[in-house]
């Protein structure tokens, strides 16, 4: 007999007054009524006999019994269905959070701080920012993702074309930059270190993130601190430039803050700028002022 059937008769002992169990040796199902107090066999003109013989049993004693069974029946077909229903549970993966958009910026104003006539230059070097978010790329890995109106194949012009993203871990600020190029800065990086490190090659589309008073002009320039150099992905189909970022190299954790900086030279939080060496606010750029923030999922 299947655990659905003995819950479906347990149930029908509960709510009427007719009893149906299975004949323990044939397996046929023999409907029992409760009738005047005694056992009455479906078609049959005959008293059932019971432990009381042919007298009559008292219904409010029978009838409690039968309520009792009848929950013990159920309980017994819960505990078989839900460990069941647990494992079915258990056995679905989490889905990945996704991206959380954290800042928007209208198309077509790359340069309007210098002259908006000149916007159209903003798709040939691919700096007329749109949207920026973050998402997991795996358990230990972050994206930022810049999405811009147009992304040359190139990233726009290599040495020339740069993307910032200052941001915040928990309170903690930390500062982002590069290209599709940026060989001169692999010369000497952080610049305003104080003494140069040996140059480097940073290969291709590298982001610097560092902390510290890392802007020309800042006071204390010594304490800019390179933490590290990732590679990120240019992708001229989707117009985006997603930087990759491993959690522990910016101290970032499950249920870390990933909040909006601010860049001392630019006043905002993202920018695309034509750069050489360094960048100037005072060049025609776009600005993108992020205002969202991005929990780092828990596992």
């Amino acid at each position: 007999m299947q655990v659905s059937e003995i819950a479906e008769m347990a149930f029908l002992n509960l709510v009427s007054p007719v009893r149906i169990w299975p004949r323990a040796r044939s397996g046929v199902v023999v409907r029992v009524m409760l009738v005047e107090g005694r056992h009455l066999a479906a078609g049959s003109n005959t008293c059932a006999a019971n432990r009381y013989g042919n007298a009559s049993i008292p219904s409010e004693r029978f009838a409690m019994k039968k309520f009792t069974l009848s929950l013990l029946v159920l309980a017994l077909v819960a505990a078989f269905v839900a460990p069941s229903s647990l494992a079915v549970a258990k056995g679905k993966k989490k889905k990945p959070a996704g991206p959380v958009v954290v800042g928007t910026d209208s198309a077509g104003d790359w340069g309007s701080n210098v002259d908006p006539t000149i916007a159209p230059a903003g798709d040939v070097l691919g700096q007329d920012l749109l949207e920026a978010s973050i998402t997991m790329a795996d358990a230990k890995t972050v994206n930022f993702v810049i999405k811009v109106a147009a992304l040359p194949p190139t990233g726009g012009i290599p040495e020339f074309s740069r993307f910032g993203w200052d941001f915040t871990v928990d309170g903690d600020a930390f500062a982002m930059s590069g290209g599709f190029t940026d060989y001169l800065r692999g010369v000497c990086y952080p610049l305003h270190a104080g003494t140069c490190p040996p140059p480097r090659d940073p290969g291709q589309q590298p982001f610097f993130i560092r902390q510290g008073a890392c802007t020309v002009g800042a006071e204390s320039l010594e304490n800019c601190t390179l933490v590290t150099t990732v590679k990120a992905v240019f992708d001229s189909a989707a117009g985006t430039v997603t930087i990759p970022v491993p959690l522990d190299a910016i101290g970032a954790k499950p249920g870390s803050k990933i909040g909006p900086g601010s860049n001392a030279a630019f006043s905002t939080t993202i920018y695309a700028s034509p750069a050489a060496v360094i960048s100037s606010a005072n060049l025609p750029h776009d600005a993108m002022l992020a205002t969202g923030t991005f929990v780092v999922p828990k596992a």
